[in-house]
């Protein structure tokens, strides 16, 4: 991975930055996916498997049971998470999503970041290792849809401006936004 750091900056309100120590790290991102995904899966099994046996509908359409599965692993793997209580995963972790502005992210933004880790299930070991040479400990999907993972206790220690970065990834090309630190804003996870 490249970086270019001529940002240019985005008019825009301030986003908010946080102590390095408050981003998930690997081990935490991980145990995340791990018990998230056994939960989503059993939901989808579950689910689909009651739709199946319980249903007089079953027959006539024989993959409605997988997609009232999938819609029940939607609520629980994207929906949940935008609660305050979060899914098993982000309660167990003591983690919580969000925006570069410190709130929830919005629905459309969970779920897109939900579809490019299903999506590209061939880069999740390069999604996985993003944040440790990160500045702001954001994984890929999280520069491309504008998020983070923080501790659940994380209080924002400042704030920055959005900038625009240009990275290039395997011969890919990217400009994605990064908030970048102000003069007043102190120690934080921006750009320098």
């Amino acid at each position: 991975m490249t970086r270019h750091d001529s940002s240019s900056t985005i008019a825009t309100p301030e986003a908010v930055l946080y102590d390095p120590s408050d981003h998930a790290g690997f081990w935490r991102r991980l145990l995340i996916i791990a018990v998230d995904l056994v939960v989503v899966l059993a939901i989808i099994v579950g689910v689909a498997a009651a739709w199946t046996l319980l249903t007089p509908y079953a027959e006539a359409a024989p993959n409605s049971g997988l997609i009232v599965g999938l819609g029940a692993g939607y609520l629980y793997w994207v929906v949940l998470k935008l609660t305050p209580v979060g899914t098993l995963g982000y309660l167990l972790t003591g983690a919580k999503l969000v925006d570069l502005k410190g709130h929830r992210p919005s629905l459309l933004t969970a779920t897109g970041r939900s579809l490019l880790l299903v999506g590209f299930r061939s880069l999740f070991l390069l999604d996985a290792l993003w944040p440790m040479s990160d500045r702001s400990g954001q994984t890929l999907r999280d520069k491309l849809t504008g998020t983070r993972v923080v501790k659940r206790s994380a209080k924002p220690v400042g704030t920055g401006t959005l900038a625009l970065v240009a990275f290039n990834i395997l011969g890919l090309s990217l400009i994605l936004r990064e908030v970048k630190t102000s003069p007043e804003s102190g120690p934080g996870d921006g750009i320098e």
